[in-house]
């Protein structure tokens, strides 16, 4: 791979070095502050070789100082050609998180069958409080499950794996310790191969999901006489919603990526129009799928609603919008929102850059005091004060309606109120450490209207870093995203603000107990809701 210089090298970190200072609301206080950061910046403009380095060194290089903003919304991606490559050795081995440890959820070879459900101890002798501890050197993180979702990954990812293990190179094989199910230890071998050794294997399920739409969402009855329904939502960046919010506010980010993708899985059978709106229209609705579900609840009668948020990495949040509406109405989702937190967004250059309709001249206050926005905050303090009035109630009504017209689709239904509050069943929300982000979101506000948290805490935090602007350093090429908002949805409670607890926490002995299923929430929400 080509070598960059190393003065292009220094001008790539001190552009880096100026976005995350520039953009990010907090850029500091988790690294020990100001001095401690851009005492990082001149160690790593010094390390820099005579002959410079490779554009994935480079990243290796620089990643700590990114990690350290301790942001897991703030990252570094690996370039896909490094993704890409055919020499990308790693073990093949699939982790999921459970309670506060990883285990071993798929493997690709019959002789490695019976260590399914197996919990990682360590890795070439390495405890995985050792591997975790490095791995928050590497990437930034919100709670300790991110940290943990990120070794997961990290387990698949040759650079990162040779980052953990200290390594230049991967070895052949490397050593995993397992604790088995039956409690006993056993250290085996595992191949770094760069084909699959085999198909994928995982325990059985007890449960025949219904497929995705190209939104990555799906409804069904999970028994004969319709009272238990289910929704699931893989992303909540592919609906058409979700499109038509990034349009109206001029976030294009990836949004031509993103249409792709949606308009090819599964394949659309028709030619794709050239105009933006027209691809936009082709692209799934939640609203749809909604209306669906809940005239069907409507008819049956309905009594268990569960919404399936477990492999939600995240998105666009304004489907909590909509699904608060069918759910439980104007009214409602008003009287919560007044006391649902705030934010602090901070605007700069790379913001105007990525949100093109937005401009500095409608910001110019907040740029005068380096770009903070607190008129969020100053609004939640003024209705803790005042609570819940008229006047609190019309302006949100006016922020709701403002939001909602941004997407055509759901603002037609949003009009007519023909399914507002239009059947209310029990909800139970399955989540796990990967939901993120909207995911998360949506979680968070179907709690707060009653409903019942079920699974492995989130690895977002409710007190975090929000909203990622997109940025490309300008001669390593190495792309990334900073976080511009910060986000306080509990503000009177640290310890909730940093893991959102479940109602109810998948337990690895409950997994254990149905034989490692991969679905064994949807049993876990089954057992608390026919009980």
């Amino acid at each position: 791979m080509q070598r960059i210089s190393r003065q292009a090298l220094q001008e790539d970190l001190y552009q880096l070095t100026r976005l995350l200072s520039k953009s990010h609301p907090d850029p500091y206080t988790a690294g020990g502050g100001s001095l401690a950061f851009h005492r990082r910046v001149n160690t790593l403009l010094s390390n820099i070789p005579a002959d410079g380095l490779t554009q994935t060194q480079f990243l290796c290089h620089i990643r700590p100082l990114v990690a350290s903003l301790g942001d897991g919304h703030t990252c570094l991606f690996t370039p896909e050609e490094e993704c890409e490559a055919k020499t990308r050795r790693h073990p093949w081995l699939t982790w999921s998180v459970i309670e506060q440890d990883l285990y071993l959820a798929r493997v690709y070879q019959p002789e490695q069958e019976a260590l399914l459900g197996a919990r990682l101890l360590a890795l070439n002798s390495l405890p995985l409080p050792t591997l975790l501890t490095r791995m928050g050197k590497i990437q930034g993180y919100d709670n300790i499950y991110q940290n943990l979702v990120h070794l997961s990954l990290a387990l698949k990812d040759p650079l990162l794996l040779s980052a953990l293990l200290h390594q230049d190179e991967l070895p052949n094989t490397i050593k995993v310790t397992l604790t088995l199910r039956n409690g006993d230890q056993q250290t085996i071998q595992i191949p770094l191969l760069e084909e699959r050794p085999g198909i994928p294997l995982e325990p059985d399920s007890a449960f025949i999901l219904p497929p995705l739409n190209s939104a990555r969402m799906c409804r069904a009855f999970l028994d004969a006489g319709h009272q238990v329904a289910y929704m699931r939502a893989d992303s909540l960046l592919h609906y058409r919603e979700s499109f038509e919010q990034f349009h109206a506010l001029g976030d294009i980010g990836h949004m031509e990526q993103l249409l792709e993708e949606a308009q090819r899985y599964p394949p659309l059978d028709t030619n794709l129009p050239g105009k933006l709106e027209e691809r936009i229209a082709l692209v799934p609705a939640a609203t749809d799928l909604l209306r669906d579900l809940f005239s069907a609840m409507r008819l049956a009668h309905t009594s268990v609603l569960i919404i399936d948020l477990r492999f939600c990495p995240g998105g666009n949040s304004f489907f909590a919008t909509i699904l608060s509406y069918f759910l439980y109405g104007i009214d409602a989702m008003l009287a919560s929102s007044w006391n649902e937190g705030y934010h602090i967004k901070r605007y700069s250059t790379l913001y105007f850059e990525n949100y093109i309709k937005d401009t500095p001249e409608e910001h110019s206050e907040a740029l005068r005091n380096g770009g903070y926005d607190y008129t969020d905050e100053a609004s939640w303090l003024q209705r803790q004060e005042s609570g819940f009035t008229p006047r609190v109630r019309l302006q949100a009504l006016a922020d709701l309606r403002q939001q909602v017209k941004a997407s055509p689709t759901f603002a037609s239904e949003f009009q007519k109120r023909a399914y507002e509050a239009s059947w209310a069943p029990k909800v139970y929300v399955l989540i796990s450490a990967q939901t993120y982000s909207a995911g998360f979101d949506t979680a968070v506000t179907l709690q707060r209207h009653g409903a019942c948290v079920i699974g492995t805490p989130s690895a977002q935090s409710g007190n975090c870093f929000i909203d990622a602007l997109s940025f490309t350093l300008q001669y390593s090429r190495l792309k990334g995203h900073i976080a511009f908002k910060r986000r306080i949805l509990f503000p009177n409670n640290e310890e909730q603000g940093n893991i959102l607890k479940a109602d109810h926490e998948l337990t690895y002995d409950y997994l254990a107990t149905h034989s490692y299923d991969p679905h064994a929430a949807i049993r876990l929400a089954l057992d608390l809701a026919l009980a």
